[in-house]
């Protein structure tokens, strides 16, 4: 019974690296436009609810599924990955705060929000907001 429990375990690396790799390559696929018409409203709605970062955010994944893959092992203290994670957040909204230039356009923050959704070229997007 342990021998088949340690089998599973030696594969699920792999079985997660191939998995988060291929959703990460689909990602990259649809925000290069390669699935267009039908993938431009997947990539309005990453691009407007993530922004710009989302790029990042497929780079990352592809980066642990690859990881995974070779069963690379990294002991990183959680507190550390919670200070990188902040100073990701941080740069993004300092990113967003100096892209965006609708709010002297509209009238109000819905208008913006729907702007952010539209035309999908701030750092932040919707959550970013």
């Amino acid at each position: 019974m342990n021998n088949k429990n340690s089998n599973r375990d030696k594969h699920f690396d792999s079985i997660l690296g191939f998995i988060l790799i291929g959703i990460s390559l689909l990602l990259m696929l649809i925000l290069f436009g390669v699935f267009d018409p039908a993938g431009k409203f997947v990539k309005n709605f990453f691009l407007g609810s993530f922004g710009l970062s989302f790029y990042g955010i497929t780079v990352a994944c592809m980066l642990i599924g690859i990881l995974k893959l070779f069963k690379f092992k990294l002991s990183v203290p959680v507190l550390r990955l919670v200070e990188l994670l902040g100073i990701y957040v941080l740069f993004v909204l300092a990113f967003h705060a100096t892209s965006y230039d609708y709010m002297t356009m509209t009238s109000s923050y819905g208008e913006y929000i729907s702007k952010c959704y539209t035309q999908a070229d701030t750092a932040g997007g919707v959550l970013g907001a």
